[in-house]
């Protein structure tokens, strides 16, 4: 969506480190357990809380205490983050209330929205100082309606790829752990009848 050079390299190395990432978490889940059942509810779990309390659709300060740690664990939700917070931050959505040349949509003969905004009231959000400051308001605008004003995108991608390289591992130390408790099998022979 956002058309500059730097934020279209971000959104490719974002989603291939997104990627890479999800596949180390599957790893890592396909190693810990023995039945499909368990990886695939495990999985479903990640993806499905990730996707739902990642901060996109439900706001940080409106997830449950208990979900709370998906929001900062979970790769899926991380990498969206980072993509939304990359797309709106910069400056290519810009509105003013005097850039419109159609009728300003605030001018209303409804007594109640009468009372709330005169004809001459901008709001705050697109009142334009133009001093460069102002440049990408309305991407600014949404991530402060999402709750997302306060996100790093880089440090959404330096966590993607710290779990992308971490699951990883935590695959290999897991396979390490189950051929371990296989080579202390014995093998018993039953007595024949």
């Amino acid at each position: 969506m956002n058309p500059d050079v730097t934020n279209i390299v971000f959104c490719v190395v974002t989603l291939m480190c997104g990627c890479v990432s999800w596949q180390g978490v599957i790893c890592m889940v396909s190693c810990m357990f023995n039945e499909e059942n368990y990886v695939y509810n495990s999985l479903f779990v990640v993806l499905g809380g990730g996707t739902l309390f990642g901060g996109l659709l439900v706001k940080l300060r409106d997830i449950p205490l208990v979900f709370k740690p998906i929001y900062y664990v979970s790769v899926t939700a991380i990498t969206q983050r980072a993509l939304v917070v990359n797309d709106f931050l910069c400056c290519y959505l810009t509105a003013s209330c005097s850039s419109s040349s159609s009728p300003s949509p605030f001018n209303s003969t409804s007594p109640i929205s009468s009372n709330i905004l005169s004809s001459d009231q901008c709001p705050a959000a697109l009142s334009f100082v133009g001093d460069g400051s102002d440049e990408g308001n309305l991407g600014r605008l949404a991530l402060s309606v999402t709750g997302l004003d306060g996100v790093d995108p880089f440090a959404e991608l330096a966590s993607i790829f710290c779990v992308a390289v971490a699951s990883r591992v935590a695959a290999v130390a897991v396979l390490r752990v189950v051929q371990r408790g296989q080579e202390m099998l014995k093998e018993v022979n039953e007595a024949g009848s």
